[in-house]
């Protein structure tokens, strides 16, 4: 089934990078511009690899999307501030000293995280998804650096009883 989307433009040239490879996964794709048309069997999973591409995952990690436990969520950082400042300031807390509030929510949540313009994108398991949301969440209302990662020492034993089930 076809369908198209808008991409970065930035991001344009690593789609053409990657054109044969999607190819061979059963994605085809046209650019023209920063709008890509593209046309595969699962449409909902073909667009979700391609906006999480977009949004600035690189292909191997978009590919985790084929598995149903997994899913795609963009946070919009436009919609909670009205200033370049202030997103710069959010973005660096998520990705925290040489990205380690990023490395520890994504090693504790089984999760993807990737920042890109005014974006969070997240890809995680169903099973962990809420413990990455309320995480970002928490340091995008101002919480400690330290009360994230005590919550996510919980959340990892709570991630743990949840994939047992």
């Amino acid at each position: 089934m076809e369908g198209s989307l808008l991409v970065p433009k930035v991001r344009v040239e690593y789609f053409r990078k990657i054109k044969d490879k999607l190819n061979d996964l059963g994605i085809k794709i046209s650019l023209e511009d920063n709008k890509l048309v593209y046309d595969c069997e699962d449409p909902y999973i073909g667009r979700m690899i391609l906006t999480a591409i977009a949004r600035g995952f690189d292909l191997e990690n978009a590919m985790i999307l084929q598995d149903p436990d997994y899913s795609l969520y963009i946070i919009d950082l436009d919609e909670f501030f009205n200033t370049q400042n202030r997103i710069r300031v959010i973005k660096g807390r998520v990705i925290g000293r040489e990205g380690s509030i990023k490395i520890a929510i994504e090693e504790a949540t089984n999760s993807k995280i990737a920042i890109f313009y005014n974006t969070i994108a997240v890809i995680a398991p169903y099973y962990s998804y809420n413990y990455v949301i309320r995480a970002i969440n928490m340091l995008i209302n101002g919480s400690k650096h330290a009360s994230v990662l005590n919550f996510l020492s919980k959340a990892k034993d709570m991630i743990k009883l949840e994939r047992l089930r």
